[in-house]
């Protein structure tokens, strides 16, 4: 008997041997991309009239909801290393704000770039996972369909007595698609598996077009002009953070 069970079980330990033998290797390190927000070096806090646009306008932040697709780290001798996903981001969710970077990410580079919004192979109705966030983010199906690239509302002093009023800054549109590109060099290795990017919030409203609430109005989706002025200002708002930040 006891030389029948070690012929029966012999194999299958044999068996589970090999099948934990043949299993993938767990990454020995998570490589990340942690996304921050500020307004001039201020942290953000949501719903707090203390921000000050270039155009002088006092304000607060109530909602910043993005995409933030097609990044690539680049090294000096141009090889990329591509991040896969369009990832949606809320400044409000901090679970959103942290990027699983590829599991071979190590290694030196000197710039980044990334599109803020979504790539017109993905910017369908539809074509992203069928969840709140993204059902949420959706473009009007009247107005080309896809998604909102950029949600930033809040409120605004407007001045001479007129009190608090409104503003909603809505991207989206192929043509609309934010282009950032960031020189830096930095690395990636086991002692430093994270790096991070900072929103200036306060980009979104000043450089290179200046956004006077008043004059240019409040909301931008139906504005393509409005919309534009956007995009070039969107192509400055990420910064790599301070070494010690």
């Amino acid at each position: 008997m006891r030389k029948l069970l070690t012929f029966l079980v012999l194999p299958f330990f044999s068996l589970l041997l090999l099948a934990c033998e043949n299993e993938p290797a767990a990454p020995e390190v998570d490589y990340t991309l942690q996304l921050a927000y500020e307004v001039d070096g201020e942290p953000v806090l949501p719903e707090t009239m203390q921000y000050t646009t270039q155009s002088g306008y006092r304000y607060s932040i109530s909602k910043l909801e993005y995409y933030i697709s097609d990044i690539r780290l680049i090294a000096a001798d141009g090889k990329i290393k591509p991040v896969v996903g369009v990832h949606y981001v809320n400044f409000l969710d901090n679970s959103t704000s942290l990027i699983r970077l590829p599991d071979d990410a190590s290694g030196t580079y000197t710039s980044l770039t990334c599109n803020i919004g979504i790539g017109p192979d993905m910017n369908k109705t539809a074509a992203l996972p069928n969840t709140l966030a993204n059902a949420n983010m959706a473009w009007p199906d009247q107005m080309g369909g896809g998604y909102h690239f950029l949600k930033l509302e809040g409120t605004y002093e407007a001045g001479n007595g007129a009190g608090v009023k409104g503003y909603a800054m809505h991207l989206g549109k192929n043509e609309n698609l934010v282009k950032v590109t960031l020189a830096k060099d930095f690395r990636l290795d086991k002692n430093r598996p994270q790096f991070k990017l900072v929103m200036n919030v306060n980009e979104w409203f000043s450089n290179p077009r200046a956004i006077d609430f008043e004059v240019d109005g409040t909301f931008s989706m139906y504005d393509q002009q409005y919309m534009q002025k956007l995009v070039l200002n969107g192509a400055t708002v990420f910064k790599f953070a301070d070494e010690n930040d």
